[in-house]
């Protein structure tokens, strides 16, 4: 025998189990008619104590307020977003993102191709406090599907975001006409 030490050890483990298994009540059948609910502990009721019961005065309503105060209800500017990517003929697809509405969207904001630029119009409210990037897809090799990057227009304002990520930035305004919105579709110097 090459390992009787091996041997005797799964002998002793095994004999173990059978002893330490056959002595568990949870494993034992229960007898005909007990219910297995039953116990004798008594079980919390829900609801109120027996008795009077008062229910608490009511909490007083306070109305939050808007995180985010614009000028005017519904105030917003024509706002035109664009990027140039550096290898334009690569380019599948370009989506616009932002940290908040009304830039930040479930599936992004689509930009238009038109002579190797990528663009979208937006109505930004001028007191807009948010960041914004473009996804853009590249095409791949062997793939239908695009390779995704993450991009910002190097001639509109950036701002490193809350992760450290370098990304666009709106500058707010009080209104429409002190906005400085070509800034953000510029694509040249």
């Amino acid at each position: 025998m090459k390992y009787p030490h091996l041997i005797a050890m799964l002998i002793a483990c095994n004999l173990a189990i059978v002893a330490c298994g056959g002595d568990d009540d949870a494993q034992k059948p229960l007898a005909a008619g007990v219910d297995p609910g039953d116990s004798a502990r008594e079980t919390p009721t829900l609801g109120a104590p027996d008795g009077e019961h008062e229910a608490p005065p009511p909490r007083p309503v306070v109305p939050a307020e808007d995180p985010m105060p614009h000028t005017e209800p519904g105030e917003c500017c024509p706002v035109v977003f664009a990027i140039a990517p550096q290898d334009p003929e690569h380019v599948l697809e370009v989506v616009l993102q932002g940290s908040i509405q009304p830039l930040a969207t479930s599936h992004g904001l689509m930009l238009e191709k038109r002579e190797g630029v990528w663009s979208v119009e937006v109505c930004m409210p001028p007191d807009y406090r948010g960041t914004y990037y473009y996804e853009v897809f590249l095409k791949t090799e062997g793939s239908d599907e695009g390779f995704l990057t993450l991009a910002r227009n190097p001639f509109a304002p950036t701002n490193d975001d809350q992760a450290g990520e370098d990304v666009n930035t709106w500058l707010p305004a009080d209104d429409c006409d002190s906005l400085e919105a070509a800034r953000h579709s510029q694509t040249t110097q």
